[in-house]
């Protein structure tokens, strides 16, 4: 029988922590699910106990565990979706799908404005992204703009879907500030 994997390993705040939040509340409830999570990321109440969560520390050596374990349990009547803008570091038997999110791992911006640490690790993701987009079947997005991002990116050689959906018609809160969503 097909499983669901949700590769969520990177996703603990902002945005992303706000569609993970909604996905997770609405998983099946028949079927088996696996999703991976960050320590960091909560866990909604209410998930059905067909849902297997696999909890990953922020670490290198934790998050390399996890795509490996992930690479060994997927079978290609499985379904993945990794929800961290990146595709799965070792190529999978089921099919993948990527929720890209992050701009500055596919546009050409420049980093310096960050901190060291950050530009670090902004340039090693998009140098996984880019050495990695073969490992998805379809990238998912949510804006226009992303998906010309996007389609730029894989030369038009994956399919790029855009999903313009929102875990809340509130926002999301952003180190003390209301992101409107509405705009």
């Amino acid at each position: 029988m097909a499983k669901l994997f949700i590769h969520a390993t990177n996703v603990h705040q902002g945005g992303g922590r706000s569609l993970l939040e909604a996905l997770l509340r609405v998983l099946p409830k028949t079927g088996e699910v696996f999703v991976s999570l960050d320590t960091r990321m909560p866990i909604p109440e209410g998930i059905g106990g067909n849902v297997q969560i696999q909890r990953v520390q922020a670490s290198i050596v934790q998050r390399f565990l996890a795509e490996k374990w992930l690479a060994q349990q997927v079978t290609p009547e499985d379904t993945v979706l990794c929800f961290g803008n990146l595709p799965p570091l070792f190529k999978l038997k089921g099919r993948t799908s990527v929720l890209v999110h992050n701009r500055y791992l596919i546009d050409d911006a420049s980093l310096h404005a960050f901190p060291l640490k950050v530009q670090l690790r902004l340039a090693l993701e998009r140098w996984w992204l880019s050495s990695k987009l073969t490992h998805a079947a379809e990238f998912i997005v949510q804006t226009s703009t992303m998906q010309k991002l996007m389609e730029a990116k894989t030369q038009g050689k994956i399919p790029v879907r855009l999903l313009p959906f929102l875990a809340t018609r509130h926002g999301y809160a952003r180190r003390g500030t209301l992101v409107n969503s509405q705009k």
